[in-house]
């Protein structure tokens, strides 16, 4: 900043003398940082413009004023329209320059118009009725008696004195901003807006609504004890729209809007942090971190009677029934090369007999009679290994087929999903973590998806059979670590998208911030929500006496009767085959029969 510029406008604060300009301009000079002056009235409108332009939080504030708290609240007010350099949890250092007849109550008014700021780190300089030329140093402590209780001024406590004798000393030289919020808040009430939502925020029976289980609540109730707080709760009204949204006058709604009417002091249950909720309110530390996951249909397992169609392709059948068909022919050929040899007669001379040779090599049964002609048994021993080496790799194939089933395409990307046709639906809300919405995908996501509220969307997924939605990952994962008797598996895959980070608000400039970060740190570096975590669902799994579905790496399948379904399935079909030739061959006969006569 320019040191001429600050000379400049230290001399058209006029009211205070040519003293505060000379010692405002020295401190300048002296001070590691700049000092910024904020000066009211026309003449300091130019400076204020650039002010607002500042982003550097103001540490310290030292504020000349009157006996009146409404000049005090109107330099306060300009002030705080600079949100950028605002800060509520700064050093602030009020100087009432005139002896009055009642100094301690006038302590306790400017302390309750700060309050109302949020301002609580303050001592405030007035100088002293007594004969001695002094100064004398009020502060107030919000939890501790006799100056407050449980965050409201009850009354003024002078800290220190400052003896104007020689170059001047502190009576006490104490500290000036001693730590003025205790972690012990001596049962002080303490009203929670939360959000009713497994696994954060759920009740330990099912029967009772009373909300004291969940990994953000036994957070918060760890907080609670430490800080010895007395806690309430409220739970959204809107049963529909439980989640807070900024609406367009300013305002919010459901646990954030508790906040902006002081009806809660902290909002908690898997809320995220974002630009929005950071102007508005003060955020914890981040304690969980979560993304997104697509709950979707598992894929159907194949059909067992399918398992022989499915060694190999299509045209691999078509493939081997030609070859069937070509090697009988060419059996019949080699046969009837030499029409003067008649060695290998019966079942090498009609195509017919052919054919059921063939066909016995192919399923590996023996033939009735082997060959005899040197030429018809080269070919048969050639015709025997391939028929061994396709047989080998049929029952290598078949065999896992119906012992362990394979499953049809699974649906593991949005472009899968598109293209299933399934109907999908989500929270709008979710809108906001959701990648490039220039994405083809994307859109195409957006302009059909169901817009679902509560639990409606996720119910219906796990619970029914060709619908999906995208949900948060934490709450999936709660969902697949038991399964009831009601609930079909769940089958996810992940959606690209900005990372959600958990953390509890409290309303701007809460005095209880700090506190609770440390906490919540303390908590972290322990590991108590892995803790949680699981000593949560280990209850659930034991009340519910559910089967958790454990897949592991040496899971086998006994081979069964059910197992062989395909291979009844094909004798049936060849029984069928059989009779209806039997009966045209009966037809046949019965019909010649009659020709002849």
């Amino acid at each position: 900043m320019d040191n001429r510029r600050i000379w400049n406008i230290s001399q058209e604060y006029n009211c205070c003398g040519t003293t505060s300009c000379d010692l405002l301009h020295k401190l300048h000079y002296t001070m590691k940082w700049q000092i910024v002056i904020s000066l009211p009235g026309p003449g300091s409108h130019k400076y204020n413009r650039d002010l607002q332009e500042t982003y550097d939080k103001n540490k310290f504030y030292i504020i000349w004023t009157s006996n009146e708290a409404a000049v005090l609240s109107r330099q306060l007010k300009g002030l705080i329209s600079y949100p950028n350099a605002w800060n509520s949890r700064a050093h602030f250092i009020i100087i009432v320059d005139e002896i009055l007849p009642e100094p301690g109550h006038t302590a306790q008014q400017i302390f309750k118009e700060l309050l109302l700021f949020k301002v609580f780190n303050v001592i405030v300089l007035i100088p002293s009725r007594g004969r001695l030329r002094a100064v004398d140093v009020y502060t107030w402590f919000p939890y501790k008696l006799p100056s407050g209780k449980c965050g409201e001024v009850k009354g003024t406590v002078i800290l220190d004195q400052w003896i104007m004798e020689g170059g001047g000393r502190f009576l006490r030289n104490l500290s000036l901003f001693p730590p003025k919020i205790p972690l012990n808040l001596y049962g002080c009430n303490v009203t929670a807006a939360v959000v009713p939502k497994e696994p954060f925020v759920m009740s330990d029976d099912q029967n009772v609504t009373i909300y004291d289980e969940g990994t953000d609540m036994r957070l918060f109730l760890f907080i609670a004890e430490v800080m010895n707080m007395s806690v309430a709760f409220r739970f959204p009204r809107n049963t529909k729209e439980i989640w807070p949204v900024k609406l367009e006058n300013g305002s919010w709604t459901g646990v954030l809007g508790d906040l902006i009417d002081k009806n809660a002091d902290i909002s908690f249950s898997a809320l995220t942090i974002n630009l929005n909720k950071s102007i508005y309110f003060d955020s914890t530390h981040v304690y969980q971190f979560s993304g997104l996951l697509w709950i979707v249909p598992c894929a159907e397992p194949f059909h067992q009677w399918t398992s022989i169609t499915r060694v190999f392709s299509a045209p691999m059948w078509l493939l081997l029934f030609v070859f069937i068909i070509i090697s009988a022919g060419l059996m019949y050929s080699l046969s009837n090369f030499h029409k003067d040899i008649i060695m290998d007669v019966g079942p090498y001379r009609t195509m017919s007999d052919c054919f059921y040779n063939v066909w016995a090599v192919f399923l590996g049964v023996s033939v009735t009679k082997l060959p005899v002609t040197n030429h018809l048994k080269v070919y048969f021993i050639m015709l025997v290994w391939y028929c061994l080496a396709v047989n080998t790799v049929f029952q290598a194939y078949v065999t896992s087929y119906i012992v362990q089933p394979e499953y049809q395409k699974q649906i593991d990307s949005v472009e899968d999903l598109i293209s299933s046709g399934i109907e999908y639906g989500f929270y709008p809300g979710i809108t906001l973590f959701l990648p490039d919405t220039s994405d083809w995908r994307i859109k195409e996501i957006l302009s059909h998806r169901i817009p679902c509220y509560g639990d409606t969307c996720i119910r219906r997924a796990i619970e029914k059979k060709g619908f999906a939605t995208v949900t948060d990952s934490i709450i999936v994962e709660y969902m697949k670590t038991y399964v009831s008797q009601n609930i079909s598996v769940v089958c996810t895959f992940k959606q690209e998208c900005k990372a959600k980070r958990m953390a509890m608000f409290l309303e701007k400039g809460s005095f209880l911030t700090e506190n609770i970060n440390r906490l919540i740190d303390t908590a972290l570096e322990a590991g108590l929500p892995g803790f949680w975590w699981n000593n949560i669902f280990n209850k659930l799994r034991i009340k519910a006496q559910v089967e958790v579905r454990i897949k592991l790496l040496e899971d086998y399948n006994s081979l069964l009767l059910t197992h062989l379904q395909s291979a009844f399935y094909l004798l049936q079909l060849g029984y069928c085959l059989s009779f209806i030739i039997f009966l045209g061959e009966l037809l046949y006969y019965k019909k010649r029969k009659k020709l002849i006569r």
